[in-house]
């Protein structure tokens, strides 16, 4: 059955909608408007001619929607003859099946039911208001093609050109990278050449500029493009100069300078301000100023130190030859004498750049001269008697002797101490020989001498080497007994066997005060050294023979009988040096 052509009415138009929908139509439209309309026309001649009835239906419907068309044009839209808003009937019913009592024959259609926006005869879709105008499909998230699907031919999965929704990945090209897509999201599918995606982040591309040159090695550039510089790297052998302050420098990594030496803080560098000062494939340390790993020729620094590791330390200043040479004496004020005069030596000055003269010894004011060792009177002769006209002199510490023993008279005087060297301490017996003897208190006395070293020592002070009746007649008691301090053995008063102050070695002169007799005073009598005296005891067999002397009083190691002053079997040759043997002097009159 033929179906009733019905319209529905158009709402008014906004000037926007207007130009969406009321638009001059292109050849191909014409061109397709043409064709549905000749396919119409065609169909409903043939049907005229066969219902009159049917025929003057259709030109009524007809002629309606050519009306129709004529109102749109007057409300301004140039409307498509060939196509028809609304194609479907509205929801008009069917035509009945007899017009005038004369059946309508439908030539094998199917009765028209309320179309709803179903396809009707031509194969055309029904058109709302808002109708799709086909155009070509691009990838944009909609049916440009108004067939039903969206971006169909673009793969928005895989293809970059179109990842990310239709965005695509181009922008990757700007980021040195190749872009990539996989489901759906963007990819970079490789690098442009030194280029490297090193943190995996897709935002910023290809960001690190790094060609890979291989395993990474000490030359300050990023070798295996991992981001870091040098790292894990080792020598494979250690050049450093092993010499002096240079001892145990190993080679450090120190980028496009390669491998230096660290030679550490005492070593001094070769100076620089520019590279070609430090010679092949070294870079000067402008801020520093110096060549690194590359050590001074000759040290310009005086501090103690091997500075240039050639084993000796600062020898610019240590030639011998060179009167001012570290090491040797010196005086601020050398036109003075004795402890008058300060006495130093030579040491680097606080900048570092020489020597300075260091005191050491203060200058002190003239006294009188003593046994030490020193020209206290600063007349520039050291510990001399005294013989000058003052009555200047060092003195020496004796005691007088007056006393008639074993029926001999005896007046002279004795040494108070046993002897010691002018430069003896109360750690060190001294080291000066050949010349005069001492005797004062808290020294080590004078130990591994000779019987003629003792007698030299003594005329060397206007003095002799006491005999053997002198030592004795000093030593015993008022009462004769056989010790210095009584008649019986008391083993911590003296420096003997069993002292146990002196712990087996000599003590400090005067040490024990309670060592002291016959008279009072002369300390050291019993124990501490033997005492050479000058008294032979007979000669040894053989050519040449030698005088035997009596060494008297005993020592550290001597036992109670050798301690006693009567004890004379203690007897030495002339040049044996023992360290338990010394001596002291006597004279005919007082210092």
């Amino acid at each position: 059955m033929m179906r009733l052509l019905a319209f529905k009415s158009v709402p008014t138009h906004s000037s926007r909608r207007r130009a969406q929908h009321c638009r001059p139509l292109s050849r191909p439209q014409k061109a397709r408007g043409t064709a549905r309309m000749a396919r119409f026309f065609s169909y409903e001649s043939g049907a005229a001619a066969q219902h009159p009835a049917r025929a003057r239906i259709d030109r009524e419907a007809l002629s309606a929607l050519v009306g129709l068309a004529g109102l749109l044009t007057l409300a301004g839209c140039q409307q498509d003859p060939y196509r028809f808003l609304q194609s479907g009937d509205g929801g008009a019913k069917d035509l009945p099946s007899f017009v005038d009592g004369v059946p309508l024959p439908d030539r094998g259609l199917t009765d028209a039911r309320q179309d709803r926006g179903k396809t009707l005869d031509f194969g055309v879709p029904d058109l709302s208001y808002d109708a799709c105008r086909a155009r070509a499909e691009v990838c944009n998230n909609v049916d440009d093609n108004c067939d039903g699907v969206a971006d169909e031919g673009f793969d928005k999965q895989n293809d970059p050109r179109y990842c990310d929704n239709c965005k695509g990945c181009a922008f990757l090209f700007a980021k040195s990278a190749l872009p990539g897509c996989a489901a759906g999201v963007c990819t970079i599918a490789s690098c442009a050449g030194g280029y490297i995606d090193l943190d995996g982040k897709i935002n910023n591309g290809c960001e690190y500029q790094c060609t890979e040159t291989g395993p990474e090695r000490c030359d300050g550039v990023d070798n295996d493009c991992d981001g870091q510089v040098d790292e894990g790297v080792t020598f494979s052998q250690n050049t450093c100069i092993q010499l002096g302050a240079c001892a145990g420098a190993k080679p450090v990594c120190r980028g496009t300078s390669g491998w230096v030496c660290d030679y550490g803080p005492d070593v001094q560098l070769l100076p620089c301000t520019k590279d070609a000062d430090c010679g092949s494939g070294i870079s000067c340390d402008t801020t520093a100023g110096v060549c690194p790993g590359v050590v001074i020729g000759n040290e310009t620094l005086c501090d103690g130190k091997d500075n240039d590791c050639d084993t000796v330390a600062d020898d610019p200043w240590t030639n011998p030859s060179l009167s001012t040479a570290i090491g040797k004496e010196c005086s601020p004020d050398p036109s003075k004498q004795g402890v008058c005069r300060a006495q130093g030596s030579y040491g680097c000055n606080a900048a570092q750049t020489g020597v300075e003269c260091k005191i050491t010894t203060p200058a002190k004011a003239p006294s009188d001269e003593a046994c030490n060792g020193l020209d206290d009177d600063c007349d520039g002769k050291i510990d001399e008697v005294e013989d000058d006209a003052a009555g200047k002199g060092a003195k020496d510490a004796m005691v007088r002797v007056q006393r008639t023993y074993k029926s001999k008279t005896y007046d002279f005087w004795i040494y108070a101490y046993e002897a010691s060297r002018p430069d003896a301490t109360a750690s060190s017996g001294g080291a000066r020989s050949g010349g005069r003897s001492c005797s004062r208190a808290g020294v080590l006395p004078w130990g591994n001498v000779t019987y003629a070293q003792a007698k030299a020592a003594c005329a060397a002070t206007g003095k002799r080497l006491c005999t053997g009746g002198e030592w004795e007649a000093a030593c015993v008691t008022a009462s004769a007994d056989p010790y210095p301090y009584g008649p019986a053995y008391q083993g911590q008063t003296c420096n003997g066997a069993d002292n146990t102050t002196g712990a087996g070695d000599s003590l400090t002169t005067g040490a024990l005060t309670s060592c002291q007799g016959g008279l009072t005073g002369i300390f050291d009598l019993s124990g501490n050294l033997r005492e050479w005296t000058d008294d032979p005891r007979g000669s040894t067999s053989g050519t040449p023979s030698k005088t035997i002397y009596a060494v008297r009083g005993g020592a550290y190691h001597t036992p109670s009988l050798g301690l006693s002053c009567t004890f004379d079997l203690s007897q030495a040759v002339e040049d044996v040096i023992l360290p338990a043997n010394g001596f002291r002097c006597c004279a005919d009159k007082a210092d």
